[in-house]
């Protein structure tokens, strides 16, 4: 899913502009989503939460990514309706 990848990144660089690595897991239904990410930000590995709870970033603003995310993957070619589709890289 390179799209979702790319996607994913220009997403998330919105909102912490710099990053080295991404790890994304989302689980994504018709309904509902779940979704977290960790990057590496100077060498160190920080969770989506953590970085919000520091205040690095807005949690208003990550729940918009993740919305946006998860809209993303359900228009996709691979989402599955009425199931859990799960997505990691």
């Amino acid at each position: 899913m390179p799209d979702l990848q790319n996607y994913a990144k220009e997403q998330i660089a919105k909102i912490v502009p710099e990053f080295d690595n991404l790890e994304l897991r989302a689980t994504v239904s018709d309904t509902s989503y779940s979704i977290e990410f960790f990057v590496s930000i100077s060498g160190e590995k920080k969770q989506c939460y953590e970085l919000a709870d520091d205040g690095i970033i807005d949690e208003e603003e990550l729940d918009e990514v993740f919305a946006r995310i998860a809209e993303y993957i359900r228009e996709g070619s691979d989402y599955k309706k009425g199931s859990i589709n799960k997505v990691t890289f």
